[in-house]
């Protein structure tokens, strides 16, 4: 077998499906389907049946599935250990962090680290899905939970409490009501586990809209259709119907222990540091945008 076979391999088990799984290798599915074939050729098994719902994995790749997850794991430290030994700050830098990070204060750390390293090139990785850095998904992430590891450092960048934000107009029709009236917009059911959703489905929101990205709910909320959780840096343009809902919330930087010995991954992680801790950059990029 060709190693180039094991991330097929893996993608099929995980993904349950070829397109789910050309989706997470960024090839189409017809690709999948041949690679698939010819490593089944090449190992004399039959590793999935091919049914109406899906790809179903064997007996066979089912026993084949822990050494292949071990192979992956080895060639990714391997990797991380030979990027540890680089020397220069140059080179793509993949970025993971939700949406709103992106969108609203990524671009403070990006206009930064273009001034101060050119020759690094950021990836950013954006979504709020989860990210495995041991699997080299990403070189570092920003993450709203603090993830467990031992193989990952990890540093808290803010913290504070989230509120109800909406449309000035719209913050003026509902003031004093209950939350349980106001019109809502929140996130689809493949995300009711985060906290501002659980937090809204125990109160029994007025639920209008459902999304699953945070600049989608904000854009929605800044023309009017309801209002939503959030915190304030990243509220432009909307006012408070509640400053504080005594919810707290926090952000955090994450990165492989030995993918921090490596130059350019250290450079964005310093600068990503700074930049949070400076909040007077934040707000300068913000008046120059406004210009």
């Amino acid at each position: 077998m060709r190693w180039d076979d094991l991330p097929v391999f893996l993608a099929a088990l995980r993904g349950g499906s070829l397109a789910s799984a050309g989706a997470l290798l960024t090839v189409d599915a017809s690709t999948v389907s041949r690679r698939l074939k010819a490593l089944e050729t090449a190992l004399d098994l039959r590793l999935f049946d091919r049914t109406p719902s899906g790809l179903a994995p064997t007996d066979a790749a089912l026993r084949l599935r822990t050494l292949a997850e071990e192979a992956e794991s080895a060639i990714a430290q391997l990797q991380r250990e030979g990027e540890s030994m680089e020397q220069e700050v140059e080179g793509e830098v993949r970025i993971a962090c939700p949406d709103g990070v992106a969108t609203e204060f990524m671009p403070a750390v990006l206009t930064v680290l273009r001034e101060r390293h050119p020759a690094l090139v950021p990836t950013l990785v954006c979504g709020i899905a989860y990210v495995d850095l041991n699997r080299r998904e990403a070189d570092l992430a920003l993450r709203t939970t603090n993830p467990p590891g031992d193989d990952l450092i990890t540093v808290k960048l803010a913290e504070g409490n989230v509120g109800v934000f909406g449309r000035a107009d719209l913050v003026e029709r509902w003031r004093g009501a209950e939350l349980s009236e106001v019109p809502f917009i929140t996130w689809d059911a493949s995300w009711a586990h985060l906290a501002d959703a659980r937090f809204l489905a125990g109160i029994g929101a007025n639920v209008v809209l459902r999304a699953n990205s945070l600049p989608a709910h904000l854009a929605a909320a800044r023309a009017g259709l309801g209002f939503v959780i959030n915190v304030p840096e990243s509220s432009a343009g909307l006012v408070p119907l509640v400053p504080d809902l005594g919810v707290g919330g926090a952000l955090w930087l994450t990165a492989h222990r030995t993918m921090r010995r490596v130059p350019r991954v250290n450079a964005v992680w310093d600068v990503v540091r700074e930049v949070f801790a400076d909040p007077s950059l934040l707000e300068a990029l913000s008046r120059d945008g406004a210009q």
